[in-house]
């Protein structure tokens, strides 16, 4: 067992872990998760992810876990992840904290600043649970009578966590909506341009187009967003994601065409499309929007299955709006609209009746006014911030 000894605290001590076995009994004994069938799958997840960072002994990645007369009282995860950017700068995060009581939380929260510290990081923000599929970002607040989705956060309607920071001096500093996605067809996108071309591509088309993806992400967000979690490892994990679940869809387009066609009897270019599309190969949960003459893509949408209705041996029928990227120059001209109204039926005719399209923060005024009139918000979450540690 690799352990350090850091401090201790009205008996509290917190020890630096890279013992994986003491790491998953801390997360068995610690740990909420809304739905107990699938915590071993997603605690194995998330030692799988720490373990694949901690071979690599310069990554920024720190466990910390506290004792009280040897029995485990809390446990944190302090990182300062290559991709992830507040407001446009690099900021550590914190992740997966659990504690009983604010004696643990304050030890934790102490090792995690001075870590930042070490490595000149001015901001922690938190939480930020990785890996994103099966963790997420912030604390939820309301919502809670909703499924578990992947990409989702949750956490315990007790809120212990969110009281004990804010004893410590963190801030509530962004919120962001879940919103449940009730119209099927958005005025906007009624028709695909003739400049446009619309694709669903299969997982290998995916990955050829995997630097034009990253280059639109650069692009695309003219907000500096509070919490961008998004990057080449982001790419991957929703990549790994559709590789274990399209192997579940073997439909035949012929046995879905009435569907098709009941739904966009007066829309000839989508039904065209669509019928083209062999969605035991295309993946029905990814958009692609290029122009035509010079393939430049334009749009992208992503949309992640719920894995944990396939952990839990049910059919998949929900949907996370995850990611939406558009070209600064095609803003409001119904890009969003226009994937969205086809991407719904594709997800469709694979049985999805259900998305949410999450993590839509409060002070994106653009992405606010485009879907909320077609949403209705049924979760909330907070992501809570401290940056004048450093001066202590």
């Amino acid at each position: 067992m690799v352990e350090i000894a850091l401090d201790i605290n009205k008996n509290n001590k917190v020890i630096e872990s890279k013992d994986l076995t003491q790491i998953e009994h801390a997360f068995n004994k610690l740990l909420y998760i809304p739905e107990d069938i699938l915590k071993p799958r997603i605690i194995e997840e998330i030692i799988k992810y720490l373990n694949t960072n901690l071979r690599e002994e310069t990554y920024p990645l720190k466990i910390f876990i506290t004792q009280k007369s040897n029995e485990i009282t809390g446990i944190v995860i302090a990182q300062i992840h290559p991709d992830y950017r507040s407001y446009g700068r690099k900021c550590g995060s914190f992740g997966w904290l659990s504690c009983l009581d604010i004696d643990s939380c304050e030890v934790l929260m102490n090792s995690c600043e001075k870590f930042m510290k070490e490595n000149k990081i001015r901001r922690l923000r938190g939480p930020i649970n990785y890996p994103k599929l099966v963790g997420g970002i912030g604390y939820q607040i309301d919502g809670f009578e909703r499924c578990m989705l992947t990409g989702v956060s949750y956490n315990n309607t007790n809120l212990r966590e969110v009281a004990f920071l804010k004893q410590l001096g963190y801030k509530l500093e962004s919120h962001y909506w879940s919103v449940e996605v009730l119209s099927d067809y958005w005025k906007k996108g009624r028709t695909i341009p003739k400049r446009l071309l619309v694709k669903f591509p299969t997982i290998n088309e995916l990955k050829s187009f995997k630097s034009e993806i990253l280059k639109l992400a650069n692009s695309s967000f003219n907000a500096i967003m509070a919490d961008a979690t998004g990057g080449s490892e982001r790419l991957d994990e929703m990549i790994s994601l559709f590789e274990q679940t399209q192997k579940l869809y073997n439909h035949n387009i012929d046995k879905i065409n009435e569907i098709v066609i009941s739904k966009l009897s007066n829309n000839s270019a989508f039904l065209k499309l669509l019928q083209n599309q062999d969605f035991s190969k295309n993946l029905p949960w990814v958009t692609l929007i290029f122009t035509k003459e010079t393939h430049i893509l334009v749009g992208a949408g992503f949309l992640l299955p719920n894995i944990f209705q396939h952990w839990k041996e049910e059919d998949i029928t929900e949907a996370n709006g995850d990611t939406v990227m558009i070209h600064p120059e095609f803003v409001g001209k119904g890009i969003f609209s226009l994937g969205q109204n086809i991407g719904r039926v594709a997800l469709k005719l694979v049985g999805i009746n259900y998305i949410e399209g999450t993590q839509l923060w409060a002070n994106n005024e653009h992405a606010v006014e485009v879907m909320f009139p077609h949403c209705k918000p049924v979760r909330k979450h907070v992501v809570l911030q401290k940056d004048n540690f450093f001066k202590n």
